[in-house]
């Protein structure tokens, strides 16, 4: 008897010890690594946006070539799912993103279903730094009472934390080859990203054919500078077109002939004043006559699509007077595309 009241004795102390470390230990784990990756925001984002892509540097991929897996919704969207099966290393389970910001933040919901069952959330953050782009990779695991009181002897970081940092580093890895192959395949045109203050203009606004754009600009620009310069308004730049639409459909765009002034009260006779709100541009100086220009714009294009963004309008400065300068090659356009 004395026996089993000992027994019972201790059987409820070690009940009471279970239930106080239940109470005492966390119910979450957590990790959080960072590196710093020499490539744009955006192509990091890309690889890390997509089932297709995030796998290429996972590190248990790896630890599995043999892995099976398949995905359910469209790779890339919140709700799309990366189901798996593999070796004992990497069990199984399936991962659901959960939110995508586009160039900021990636966010993934975990389940695992082998070898035991259980919920994580994983989170990839992206930042601009001097150096690059910085990668912070956080996950939190969630583990229900009382199989928390494991988390009182164990070490996230000793037992993860080494595949989360090769996987970084096979993220910068990948990241700065695609940089760089980007780069290598760009175009000979040197595109600079800049915030451009507000500007205001004197000139004419108009819907104009295609055909006749040269035509509106030789109308419209010396009469508009002679008519500044009788108004005593100070010249701030070159004579310059502005574009706000290029309709292939009806081939036209809406557009205007423009000088830049420091302030107007009212326009010349005839003139309209057009302003040009502040905001962030793509800008290329560009040589040479208007054959090659569409080039330069579909490369601002691409430019802008890459960081999905839409343009505003596009300003051309008209840096020499084609009409002094007879060699077309030398004349130097600087054009300004107005993002949003």
């Amino acid at each position: 008897m004395k026996l089993l009241r000992a027994l019972l004795i201790i059987i409820v102390i070690i009940v009471v010890i279970i239930g106080i470390l239940t109470m005492v230990a966390p119910t979450k784990a957590s990790l959080k690594k960072s590196t710093v990756i020499n490539a744009p925001r955006e192509v990091v984002f890309k690889e890390i946006s997509t089932f297709s892509n995030l796998h290429k540097w996972y590190p248990w991929d790896r630890k599995d070539p043999n892995m099976k897996y398949s995905i359910e919704g469209t790779d890339g969207t919140v709700g799309a799912m990366w189901k798996w099966k593999g070796n004992d290393t990497v069990g199984q389970g399936e991962q659901t993103f959960t939110k995508i910001d586009p160039n900021n933040e990636v966010d993934i919901h975990l389940h695992f279903i082998k070898p035991w069952n259980s919920q994580a959330d994983a989170n990839l953050y992206l930042a601009d730094t001097t150096d690059g782009t910085k990668v912070t990779w956080e996950f939190m695991g969630n583990s229900p009472r009382p199989m928390n009181i494991m988390l009182l002897f164990m070490n996230m970081d000793a037992m993860v934390g080494n595949d989360f940092e090769q996987g970084l580093l096979n993220l910068k890895e990948l990241s700065e080859k695609d940089a760089a192959g980007a780069t290598a395949s760009s175009s000979a045109y040197q595109i600079e990203e800049m915030d451009m203050p507000a500007k205001v203009f004197v000139g004419k606004k108009a819907t104009v054919a295609f055909q006749d754009m040269g035509k509106f600009f030789k109308d419209n620009l010396s009469k508009i500078g002679t008519d500044v310069q009788k108004a005593k308004l100070e010249v701030t730049g070159p004579p310059s077109g502005i574009f706000y639409t290029y309709d292939t459909v009806a081939m036209n765009t809406e557009m205007a002939a423009v000088y830049p002034v420091k302030e107007v009260k009212s326009p010349p006779a005839g003139w309209q004043v057009i302003e040009v709100p502040a905001g962030k541009a793509f800008v290329v100086d560009y040589f040479g006559d208007s054959k090659k220009a569409p080039e330069v714009y579909k490369e601002l294009g691409m430019r802008a699509d890459q960081k999905s963004m839409k343009m505003k309008l596009a300003l051309e400065e008209y840096v020499n007077d084609p009409m002094t300068e007879k060699d077309t090659a030398k004349w130097e356009t600087k054009i300004y595309y107005y993002v949003e």
